[in-house]
């Protein structure tokens, strides 16, 4: 018989009575080990559902050809009563038979079509043992030939019934079952007057058959049915799939009109921006240098105007840094990188009353695998978050130290401390901090990290005794380059 087509969604079978454990089937030495068939919750659960479907398909398949098979021989036997046949008496009793076994078979299968449960499927196996039974007495009584062949042959039909068993009824349904075609094998063998080798013979077979059948065809059902179950999740896990790379295709998008956006944005800033910046430079220059205040507060709106130019600058990098990751390509020499930074923040420094002073330890690398652009912007915002924030009889220093096989670079001053509430996060996207001298950390810092990150390294603030501020920067070191 053609096992009937699998389908995993439960939808309408679910209210069928719960499966037996399924436990017991991973204990058969069978081709396929305990190891295989090891599932988690949730699989577990998914074959359970599927297991359960298949046997109810199965189940409805089998009621079909029992509802055929049982007409067919209705009309036989029906066709012979009703002729007169010489074998009025058979045919009396096949009439009758087949015709219980049809009033047995129509409801079944409409119970099974309409309200599916494993005891429906267990009444049909049922009434197919019995009837095969009672056929199998009758038959015996009235033989002609050898009881002997007809024993056998009744037997061998409730093997056929078993077969079909196993693959609608669960575990302990088939057992049952089982235990009643052995025993009414047992009875035909009484009753048809086989010897007791012939009996022994026959009743060795008809056990080793029916619990074959029991394994074999509950392992099969069972591995249907978690081939069904894992069918059907690799077809939400690819749903699933599919789904995610449209919604990163989306947000791909998305973040590419944002970077451009931005671009457009700090384009259209830094023009006017620097025509300003300009044109109160050339305001400055015309002021009497006795006019201190006024020289005063146009210093003070250009630096205002290149924090400005700066944040700008920041808001780009750091939608091409999540967007575009990079890796460095060159190499950055640490006392040039350093002797640059004090020609440009060694004079605001100093102009705040502050001292400046940069230096290389003995252990540490001449240079580094970096972006010489990009460490630069960090370095350009710390110091000039340490220029910000330094007053008279400060210190700021900037210094290489060898740590393990990393290179330290910290930016160190004896300013203001940064407030504890905003250390947590300091080096987050807008981070804001209230604290005396720190108003706004804004994307500085959070730019800083995304850059030492993709350099491989890390950023943090530590405390150091005598300092009240100390932001370093750690990159990894690669042997042989820049070693002292």
């Amino acid at each position: 018989m053609a096992v009937p087509i699998l389908c995993a969604d439960p939808g309408p079978w679910k209210r069928a009575s719960p499966l037996p454990r399924l436990a017991p089937l991973d204990s058969i030495s069978m081709t396929t080990t305990s190891a295989d068939l090891e599932l988690d919750a949730a699989e577990r659960d998914h074959v359970r559902r599927a297991l359960s479907v298949l046997r109810t398909k199965n189940a409805i398949g089998v009621a079909w050809f029992r509802l055929l098979a049982r007409s067919l021989l209705l009309a036989i036997y029906g066709g012979a009563w009703v002729r007169g046949s010489p074998t009025t008496l058979a045919a009396s009793l096949g009439t009758a038979l087949n015709g219980v076994a049809l009033a047995i078979a129509i409801p079944v299968l409409v119970l099974l079509v309409l309200r599916p449960a494993h005891w429906v499927a267990f009444a049909g196996a049922a009434s197919d043992v019995v009837l095969v039974g009672l056929e199998a007495f009758f038959v015996v009584q009235g033989a002609q030939v050898d009881p002997a062949h007809t024993t056998a042959l009744y037997a061998a039909g409730f093997q056929v019934v078993l077969l079909f068993s196993a693959l609608t009824c669960a575990a302990r349904h088939l057992a049952i079952l089982s235990g009643a075609a052995w025993v009414a094998s047992l009875g035909l063998a009484i009753y048809g007057g086989l010897s007791i080798a012939d009996a022994l013979v026959l009743l060795v077979i008809v056990g080793v058959f029916g619990a074959t059948i029991s394994m074999v065809g509950s392992r099969f059902v069972f591995l249907a049915a978690r081939a069904a179950a894992e069918a059907r999740s690799a077809r939400e896990a690819r749903r699933h799939g599919l789904e995610m790379l449209e919604a990163n295709k989306a947000l791909r998008a998305v973040q590419a009109e944002a970077e451009a956006l931005s671009a457009v944005i700090v384009h259209d800033l830094r023009n006017p921006l620097a025509s300003i910046w300009a044109n109160l430079e050339e305001v400055r220059d015309t002021l009497p240098s006795s006019n201190t205040n006024g020289r005063e507060a146009i210093d003070s709106a250009v630096e205002e105007l290149r924090r400005v130019s700066d944040m700008t600058g920041d808001l780009l990098l750091v939608t091409r840094l999540e967007n575009r990751p990079t890796l460095p390509t060159s190499t950055v020499s640490v006392d040039e990188l350093f002797r640059d930074l004090e020609r440009a923040f060694a004079p605001l420094v100093r102009r705040a009353g502050a001292s400046f002073e940069w230096r290389r330890t003995g252990d540490a690398p001449a240079k580094v695998p970096a972006d010489p652009q990009l460490i630069r912007r960090v370095f350009d915002n710390l110091l000039t978050n340490a220029a910000r924030h330094v007053g008279k009889g400060d210190r700021v220093e900037v210094i290489a130290e060898r740590d393990g096989d990393r290179l330290r670079l910290a930016v160190r001053n004896s300013g203001p401390p940064v407030p504890s509430e905003t250390r947590a996060r300091l080096f987050e996207k807008h981070a804001t901090s209230r604290g005396r001298g720190w108003a706004n950390v804004g994307l500085g810092l959070y730019m800083c990290r995304l850059v030492a990150e993709q350099h491989g390294g890390s950023i943090a603030l530590v405390d150091r005794p005598g300092w009240n501020v100390s932001f370093e920067v750690t990159l990894p070191v690669v042997p042989g380059l820049g070693s002292p």
